[in-house]
């Protein structure tokens, strides 16, 4: 009976060529992957970030709208000119008597204090509404001055320095 085993293994390795070869396919293969996690990653960043100041935009655009809405063409501070205003102070709606408006006595203030929007009331009361704001400007024109416009500009920094920048433009009617 012929022997299955042989006492006698022949083992071949590999050869540095091969060895060589192999960690080259690897080294491409991992370089490959490291550049498609480091698009991936990038790309997040920048997403999130755009979201975020979205977000943010989109509470300052709540806010303005809903106060100035209730605001009328004589108590706003935004002069019906044209010019940009970085600021508005204006009075809201405090009720109807006897078929006249009554305007609430403490006015409103909305203007930025470094990066954060702020609305002032009274002069003393102070609210952060919405962060990473770059510029908001207010402008009524002389032809439509029930009418305020409002732009707001977002901007912040990924970790790798890129800056993100979101920015609108609304239009708010005031009371009659």
């Amino acid at each position: 009976m012929k022997r299955l085993f042989s006492s006698k293994l022949n083992f071949r390795g590999f050869t540095l060529v091969e060895t060589l070869v192999t960690t080259f396919i690897l080294l491409l293969v991992s370089s490959i992957f490291l550049a498609v996690l480091t698009v991936g990653n990038d790309s997040w960043q920048i997403n999130s970030g755009q979201t975020e100041l979205q977000q943010e935009i989109r509470k300052a655009i709540t806010h303005i709208s809903d106060e100035l809405r209730q605001s009328g063409a004589s108590q706003i501070s935004v002069e019906a000119d044209g010019e940009v205003d970085t600021s508005a102070i204006f009075n809201v709606c405090n009720g109807m008597a006897g078929g006249n408006i009554s305007w609430a006595p403490d006015s409103i203030q909305y203007a930025l204090a470094g990066t954060e929007l702020q609305r002032t009331e009274g002069g003393t009361d102070i609210t952060v509404i919405a962060h990473n704001i770059a510029s908001i400007e207010f402008i009524r024109e002389s032809t439509t001055p029930e009418m305020v416009e409002v732009s707001l500009v977002a901007e912040k920094n990924t970790f790798k320095g890129l800056t993100i920048t979101v920015s609108n433009i609304f239009d708010v009617n005031l009371r009659n």
